[in-house]
């Protein structure tokens, strides 16, 4: 099989990471994800990598290439949650609480991501989401709700694409529902103005409202 891995040296304060590719008889351990074989071949990668193989080359993603309507699992994200031995987390005073271990399936909130078609947001957003949930609602699973259609949009109260709720409820602090559910794209008002896309605070404080009701915040 073959085997996709990942390797990373510190020198002078600065970490240089690099592939490395190679044949195995047996699948390797627990920090490496099965993608899909290469004519025939199986092939295993380290999950640091997930992301950028997926966007390089989405068909070697477990299922092909990932679909409207797929849920998606945040968790896979590499740079949420699994970091360079002995790298330091330069991040760690802003990013806020890192949980430990998953959620229980009790205290995991719901988390939907809706969008339609012609919005050019609705994959930052979906991004935003890999990189967020598995820091504040590590084992969440976010929902994507494809809105193109105007019955699916009118049934989910679309307010436009890319939307984001979490138990139900829009991120958006001053959120309004315009009453209205036609298919089209989103402005958000932001710190910096008319944007097309949330704040990630936002995110953040709707994950940790979330637990807290649910009565399983973070240490």
């Amino acid at each position: 099989m073959l085997v996709i891995g990942y390797f990373a040296s510190g020198r002078c304060g600065v970490v240089v990471g690099d592939f490395s590719i190679s044949w195995r008889k047996a699948a390797p351990g627990p920090g490496y994800v099965e993608l899909n074989p290469i004519e025939g071949v199986p092939v295993y990668a380290d999950r640091r990598l997930l992301d950028v193989l997926r966007r390089s080359n989405p068909e070697l993603w477990p299922g092909g290439p990932v679909q409207p309507g797929d849920a998606i699992d945040p968790a896979c994200a590499p740079g949420a949650v699994d970091r360079v031995p002995g790298r330091p987390d330069r991040d760690a005073a802003t990013r806020g609480p890192v949980t430990a271990a998953s959620l229980s399936a009790a205290h995991r909130p719901s988390i939907e991501l809706l969008w339609f078609e012609d919005c050019p947001n609705h994959a930052a957003a979906r991004q935003m989401l890999i990189e967020l949930v598995p820091i504040h609602a590590l084992g969440a699973v976010v929902r994507i709700i494809d809105a193109t259609d105007p019955t699916v949009a009118a049934s989910h109260r679309f307010p436009g694409s890319p939307t984001i709720r979490v138990d139900g409820v829009d991120i958006d602090p001053g959120f309004v529902d315009p009453g209205d559910y036609t298919p089209r794209c989103r402005l958000y008002r932001t710190s910096e103005g008319l944007r097309g896309l949330p704040e990630p605070a936002w995110i953040e404080a709707a994950l940790r409202s979330a637990i807290d009701r649910r009565g399983s915040a973070p240490s």
